[in-house]
């Protein structure tokens, strides 16, 4: 019976791992997963992927403490994300919804996401950090999550405007 609980878990974490889009630029992933995201040119400013790594995630992370929890040797041209509950050891234990990313390639970027909160059957759009070339960003949500899309890869534009005098 455990062996079929455990058959069933993993049939459901793997399909939830979908595509939304058939041209391969939008996929939607379970929270509990780590992935590498290899970026493909589209065009002079955006991106689709490709999923070059998937695995199930399940360790409950301190999210001040991420250093040891990507690649040593990340492979040029990726994305790498963890998508996971955490805490912080400072304060309360206050569990979170965590995304964590490092961008191992040499371009600025953005992109788009869409979640989907506990018990819900919807996905909203959320906010999200530019991803700076070899930058670590964290992500969170004071609230569970079930699924992230990820979408839109683009070339990072400033927003900041400068007025002269």
């Amino acid at each position: 019976m455990k062996r079929l609980f455990l058959l069933i878990a993993l049939f459901l974490s793997l399909s939830a791992f979908t595509q939304i889009e058939p041209d391969s630029s939008s996929f939607v992933f379970p929270m509990g997963s780590k992935f590498v995201l290899k970026l493909v040119e589209l065009d002079s400013t955006h991106y689709s992927y490709t999923v070059e790594q998937f695995e199930e995630f399940y360790e409950v992370i301190d999210y001040f403490e991420t250093e040891t929890l990507f690649s040593t040797n990340p492979f040029p041209g990726t994305i790498e994300f963890i998508f996971c509950v955490g805490s912080s050891k400072y304060g309360k234990e206050e569990f979170k919804s965590v995304l964590l990313i490092r961008n191992n390639t040499q371009i600025d970027l953005d992109y788009s996401a869409d979640i989907n909160i506990q018990d819900t059957e919807l996905y909203e759009s959320t906010s999200v950090s530019s991803l700076f070339p070899d930058v670590k960003n964290t992500e969170l949500w004071p609230y569970p999550i079930d699924f992230i899309a990820i979408y839109d890869i683009r070339k990072y534009v400033s927003k900041i405007i400068i007025e002269e005098e």
